[in-house]
């Protein structure tokens, strides 16, 4: 099963000296050549932009905000795959497509490009290392990409809370090891990390029971990922009881959620 990545011409601006004007003018004209505006795009094919948004503007958001666009719109949409389509197979393939395109592999990176591979392939291998692994991809220099001192790891969490990533102790150490165990050396704690980079109002959130709205984004993500539901329930041991308190039975949940579960079905069609 071939595993596509879109991809665009490319679009690296010419060396110069930025300021503001120049970012702001070179993101429109992305903009108006139709180009890919969220920042893992931008970074993939223009770095230089990117780097010097961040440098003027403090991150991608506000450089694009200071260009007359509003940071949501530029969202890519989720990657959508049919029910039972990942596997080792699958998985090794799309990494090694990643690796001629981009030089970045770390976790942190790729959990924004396409985090549905990330979580498919924690969950066939152990881990985004192991996966690396088998795919014949040195892990261990992937991660020299990962945040490595505590500016670093404060400005990892805070690209998480604004791109709307879960600050919970449990899905950084799943998900992203490397940044977790970086966040405990320098701070002690993943939570003590969150709270040094002024989220852990939304870390309490997070690590709080389940809500209607929690369990709906998490199943949302895993079926249209392909991911089956009996993985997802083995994974995430304490969503049958979440369901249950919330909706009394998964049958309960199931007819009141019958259009949404159709919906997901005819996007993966």
């Amino acid at each position: 099963m071939a595993y596509n990545i879109e991809t665009s011409r490319s679009t690296t601006t010419e060396h110069r000296h930025w300021n503001p004007t120049r970012v702001t003018e070179a993101i429109r004209d992305r903009q108006n050549r139709g180009l890919p505006l969220n920042a893992h795009a931008v970074e993939i094919d223009d770095s230089r932009l990117i780097a010097a948004a961040r440098r003027l503007f403090g991150c991608w958001n506000d450089a694009l905000t200071a260009a007359g666009i509003e940071p949501k719109s530029v969202r890519p949409k989720p990657i959508r795959h049919p029910h039972g389509f990942w596997s080792r197979t699958t998985i090794i393939a799309a990494i090694q497509q990643y690796q001629n395109r981009t030089s970045r592999l770390d976790a942190h990176h790729m959990q924004h490009i396409d985090n549905p591979l990330v979580s498919a392939a924690t969950y066939y291998f152990g881990s985004w290392s192991k996966a690396l692994d088998a795919a014949g991809i040195d892990s261990s220099a992937a991660r020299q990409n990962t945040p490595r001192n505590p500016r670093q790891i404060l400005r990892a969490i805070e690209t998480m809370a604004k791109s709307h990533q879960t600050l919970r102790d449990f899905a950084a150490r799943t998900h992203d090891r490397a940044l977790y165990g970086a966040a405990q050396k320098y701070f002690g704690s993943w939570r003590n990390a969150v709270r040094e980079a002024g989220y852990e109002d939304a870390a309490r959130s997070s690590n709080s029971r389940w809500s209607r709205a929690d369990i709906e984004s998490l199943l949302a993500h895993y079926l249209t990922s392909g991911v089956p539901l009996d993985d997802v329930f083995r994974r995430h041991s304490h969503l049958n009881a979440a369901i249950i308190r919330e909706w009394g039975s998964w049958n309960t949940f199931e007819q009141a959620h019958h259009e949404w579960f159709l919906g997901i079905t005819e996007d993966q069609g």
